[in-house]
C-alpha cells in the first residue's frame, strides 16, 4: 500500500480509537491490526508491511487485562495468534482520554510457511 494511502488510514483509526462512542465504559475492545515496520532496508523490501487481523480485550479491572489477536497474513505470508495477560497503569489523563503504560505476557504462533510446505502446516 502506497505511503500516501496509510497515513490517512493509520490518522483516521487513531481518532476513532480514542473519540468515546459511548458514555458508558465498557470493559470489552476490539483492536484493528493492519501494519508493521521492518528496520532492516533489505527485510522491507521482502517482507509484507500490510498485516490485517483484529483482536480482542477484555478489562478485568483498571488494571489487568486479557488479550487475544489474530493476524491473517503476517510478514511472511503466514498466519499469526496470540493470546496474553496484561497489567497496565494510567500516567496521565485529559477529560475523557488518558495515557497508559504497561507489560504484557503473551503467547504467540507465529506461521512461517517454507516452499516444502506453502500454508504453513
Amino acid at each position: 500500500m502506497n505511503w500516501l494511502l496509510r497515513i490517512p488510514l493509520v490518522l483516521a483509526t487513531g481518532y476513532l480509537a480514542t473519540t468515546p462512542l459511548h458514555a458508558e465504559e465498557s470493559p470489552w475492545s476490539v483492536n484493528i491490526l493492519g501494519f508493521s515496520w521492518h528496520e532492516d532496508k533489505e527485510q522491507r523490501k521482502s517482507a509484507h508491511q500490510e498485516n490485517p487481523g483484529v483482536g480482542l480485550r477484555y478489562d478485568i479491572n483498571r488494571t489487568f487485562y486479557v488479550e487475544g489477536s489474530h493476524i491473517w497474513k503476517n510478514s511472511v505470508n503466514g498466519k499469526t495468534s496470540t493470546l496474553g495477560v496484561g497489567v497496565h497503569t494510567e500516567i496521565a489523563k485529559n477529560g475523557d482520554h488518558s495515557l497508559k503504560v504497561g507489560l504484557q505476557i503473551m503467547r504467540m504462533h507465529y506461521q512461517s510457511p517454507t516452499k516444502k510446505d506453502q500454508f504453513g502446516y
